[in-house]
């Protein structure tokens, strides 16, 4: 089979090659043109971006805008440190294995079934346990 690599210069070389890696050089040909044409739809030209001066103007130096922002960041953050707050108070009510698998899982980052593995339990206990624990806090927060 042969096979024909043309460079971007303009040279063009023949290649002699098994019918087998012929075939494997032509699929790979197919996959990379597939995926040049899947990729490119998600590539944006930069010629077709309007002028962004006036929209960065009014957006990014508007006193307006800015406290804006950083109110709705502040009161997120506030609502998200009252959610942490509710949630530590709420584990107060779980029994003592619920409240270490569920700070295994939160604050060590550990999986369940890390968590059965280290302990020497079923998984399905340990499944059961993160349900009865979630559903407790749950009715609590």
């Amino acid at each position: 089979m042969k096979i024909t690599y043309e460079f971007d210069n303009g040279d063009v070389v023949i290649v002699e090659a098994s019918e087998r890696i012929g075939k494997w050089i032509l699929a790979s040909r197919r996959r990379e043109a597939s995926d040049d044409k899947y990729h490119h739809r998600y590539c944006y030209s930069l010629d077709a971006v309007n002028d962004k001066s006036s929209w960065a103007a009014s957006n990014e130096n508007n006193p307006d805008e800015i406290i804006d922002r950083m109110i709705a960041q502040i009161e997120e953050e506030a609502d998200r440190e009252e959610k942490r707050r509710r949630f530590r108070s709420a584990m107060k009510y779980l029994t003592k294995k619920e409240q270490d698998l569920l700070n295994a899982m939160i604050y060590d980052r550990k999986t369940r079934a890390d968590y059965a593995r280290e302990h020497k339990l079923d998984k399905s206990t340990v499944y059961k346990r993160y349900r009865t624990a979630l559903k407790k806090i749950q009715n609590k927060i």
